[in-house]
């Protein structure tokens, strides 16, 4: 059974303990929904923020295309190019036709195998048209520029009419491009469908985007799409897709008819910078400085739910996205191929909540996992790109976004532990100065329980507790004297002296007679034959059902006092058992004369009375 101090300590810990965690608890609620929603507010203005960044970036593009497609400069250049290339002669004596072959085979498939680009041979990659082989092999295979640099080429060792207009306008061009930021600029024949100019000059450069190797690709679809369009400020963006030429990357364009005299003479097309979109995602790389902390990041997800812009993982923690990718099912050759483009874009699928709702048009804020499996909180909407279906993700890690909330639950968690260590010690302290007084009472009624009634009780306290103890020691000082007036009344009923005429005493006695009550009959006794001056004492034993040795040789005494005062003890109604057993023990009661009962006793202590009456007469 449990004590009141450990009942009392135990309900005042419980009481502060859980008082603790319950304000802990909705303290650490309030926190974390404060938070929460402190966090989606950040991520909504990032995503609007980058949202408005990408549409500027694109409408600048646009309007950037549609003023230089309109340019008098570019409409001399095109028509220019244009009659340079249709008077370029299939034959050319300083022509090596193995060198283009060689290009083919060890540079661009080498460059494209370790790409991981779907190409298998160089069959459906070289152009057909000789003319195309021709200017492909003075400005790439014959080009002393690496890869990537041929753009520095202005003049090549051909000596055409073509080579002239290209040693007039690539200096301007390329400087255009490089200004506007363009990855490459394109001008195709809007009769033919030829790329008779490019920048960068990739193994697209030459050919015909109408019946060429690259006719199929996305590049020839908004070609097609601007050269129909019977308006010069039309513009059109195609997605972006693998594209052959730039080795299976990504690439995006934009097309502009270009106009001579009222007439289409040609398309200009630019590839759209993936690096500036990024910059622009990425905030250059910046991500702590928009308030997207350790792991917020900002990104593009194409109608194919592949990104559009690169990953922040891939850019700062390269392994420990391809770890994080595969944790979250990703497949090895798709992570493979990310590793050997160098870029996620267009291949890494992000298929979430989140991309779904915002490629159907909602603009909402939710947590779900990404394409890394972790649990992220993320701001979502449908981007205002025209021509393409995109949608803009601003997203951070969950554990970063809570990270304040569950460093405050691990402190409420202390300050609960601490609270329950100091309310455990205060309440023992408190049980402690609660129950000494009662552990004091308890012990006092124990005492009386057991008949001590001389053990008082000294507790000093102003409240209940004292007003409890004082009650107590009243109720014991009470009991006390009851008992001892009942001790009296008692002692008085157990052993009453009837005065019976003149000089005669009858005590009698029913029950039990030992040896203390044979001594209370005693001192009550002497005294009042004392005072009666009583001469016969008679001492009705008819109620008494035994009596030992013991209770008989007090009664000797008593008769022996009696006697030496003058009085005659007559003894009545001793039973016959009690007779018995004296006369078996040798007991003997000298100074008193026994009757069978009270009347022959009476009438024999009247005939003592008279006998002495006689006597004292005749004296």
């Amino acid at each position: 059974m449990k004590s009141i101090r450990s009942k009392l300590m135990m309900a005042i810990a419980a009481v502060t303990v859980v008082t603790a965690i319950v304000v802990g608890w909705q303290a650490y609620g309030i926190s974390r929904d404060a938070l929460e929603k402190a966090s989606f507010d950040q991520l909504v203005a990032v995503r609007e923020l980058k949202a408005d960044q990408v549409d500027s970036f694109f409408r600048t593009i646009r309007n950037q295309v549609i003023a230089l497609s309109a340019d008098r400069m570019l409409t001399d250049a095109m028509k220019s190019f244009s009659g340079a290339f249709d008077d370029a002669s299939a034959s050319d004596r300083t022509l090596d036709p193995a060198l283009l072959r060689t290009f083919y085979a060890e540079e661009f498939m080498t460059r494209a195998r370790n790409a991981q680009a779907p190409v298998d041979s160089i069959v459906d990659l070289l152009p057909a048209d000789p003319r195309s082989r021709r200017m492909q092999h003075h400005f790439i295979a014959s080009n002393s520029f690496p890869i990537g640099e041929k753009y520095l080429l202005d003049r090549s060792s051909d000596g055409s009419s073509y080579d002239d207009v290209h040693a007039s306008y690539h200096p301007i061009l390329s400087d255009f491009s490089k200004r506007f930021g363009f990855y490459d600029l394109f001008l195709v024949d809007a009769e033919t469908g030829y790329i008779v100019y490019s920048v960068e000059k990739e193994i697209d450069f030459a050919t015909s985007l109408i019946d060429g190797p690259y006719r199929d690709s996305n590049i020839a679809a908004v070609f097609n799409d601007a050269r129909i369009a019977n308006n010069a400020n039309f513009v059109r963006m195609v997605d972006f897709a693998s594209y052959m030429p730039s080795y299976g990357a990504q690439a995006s364009f934009l097309a502009s008819p270009i106009y001579v005299d009222n007439q289409i003479a040609g398309v200009l097309i630019v590839q759209v910078p993936l690096d500036q979109l990024d910059h622009i995602m990425t905030s250059g790389g910046s991500w702590s400085s928009v308030g997207l902390g350790e792991t917020g990041e900002t990104y593009v997800v194409g109608a194919d739910y592949t990104l559009r812009t690169q990953s922040r993982f891939f850019i700062s923690d390269r392994e420990g996205f391809f770890e994080s990718i595969a944790s979250a099912g990703v497949e090895q050759t798709t992570a493979d191929r990310i590793r050997s483009v160098d870029s996620a874009v267009g291949l890494l699928t992000v298929d979430t909540p989140g991309t779904r709702a915002a490629l159907a048009g909602l603009a909402d804020t939710q947590i779900f996992a990404d394409y890394r499996g972790q649990a992220v909180l993320s701001a979502y909407r449908k981007l205002d790109v025209p021509d393409v279906h995109w949608a803009i993700m601003s997203e951070k890690d969950q554990a970063e976004a809570f990270a304040e909330a569950l460093r405050l639950r691990d402190l409420i968690a202390g300050l609960v532990l601490f609270t329950a260590i100091i309310a455990i010690g205060l309440a023992w302290l408190i049980a402690r100065n609660l129950v000494a007084p009662l552990r004091a009472l308890r012990d006092s009624a124990n005492s009386l329980a057991d008949g001590d009634l001389e053990v008082g009780l000294n507790i000093d306290r102003g409240d209940e507790i004292g007003e409890l103890a004082t009650s107590f020691e009243q109720m014991r000082r009470n009991i006390q004297d009851l008992i001892r007036r009942q001790e009296a009344s008692i002692e008085a009923l157990a052993t009453p002296l009837i005065p019976f005429k003149k000089e005669i005493l009858i005590v009698p006695m029913v029950g039990i007679v030992d040896p203390s009550r044979i001594d209370q009959l005693r001192v009550s006794l002497i005294d009042e034959v004392y005072q009666q001056r009583s001469r016969v004492v008679i001492i009705d034993l008819t109620g008494v059902p035994e009596m030992d040795a013991t209770a008989a040789a007090g009664l000797n005494r008593v008769a022996g006092a009696a006697s030496l005062l003058g009085a005659t003890v007559v003894l009545t109604g001793l039973r016959p058992e009690i007779a018995q057993q004296w006369a078996q023990q040798e007991v003997q009661i000298r100074d008193a004369v026994s009757e069978r009962s009270l009347e022959r006793g009476i009438a024999r202590a009247l005939e003592i009375i008279n006998s002495r009456f006689d006597r004292d007469t005749k004296e």
